[in-house]
């Protein structure tokens, strides 16, 4: 989550690392090691997918149980309990991370 959070941050130009790091990518044919995502466990894999996603749709402030029934019942999503549970338990991992990253 670190790593994605550092990746992912704008730069004062507008830019992100990720953005430098898949344009060196493209021009050398060499994949940075900062570029390669996590190894996920099969059963979490949706969850992950399901966090990143509802977080391009929410915006940057911490999640709320109505902005995870908003896309859950908009993408149609039959969400569990324990999922939210791991949802939250992510965004709050991510909140402290961009505060923990904001000196950079």
């Amino acid at each position: 989550m670190e790593a994605r959070i550092r990746l992912d941050r704008p730069r004062d130009d507008g830019t992100t690392l990720r953005d430098h790091l898949v344009s060196y990518w493209r021009q050398t044919g060499d994949k940075p090691g900062e570029l390669l995502e996590p190894d996920i466990p099969p059963a979490g894999q949706h969850i992950w997918v399901w966090f990143w996603e509802l977080l391009g749709v929410k915006g940057p402030g911490p999640l709320s149980l109505g902005d995870v029934k908003t896309w859950s019942d908009l993408m149609q999503r039959d969400i569990q309990p324990w999922e939210v549970v791991c949802l939250f338990r992510m965004d709050a991992e991510r909140m402290k991370q961009w505060q923990v990253n904001d000196g950079e």
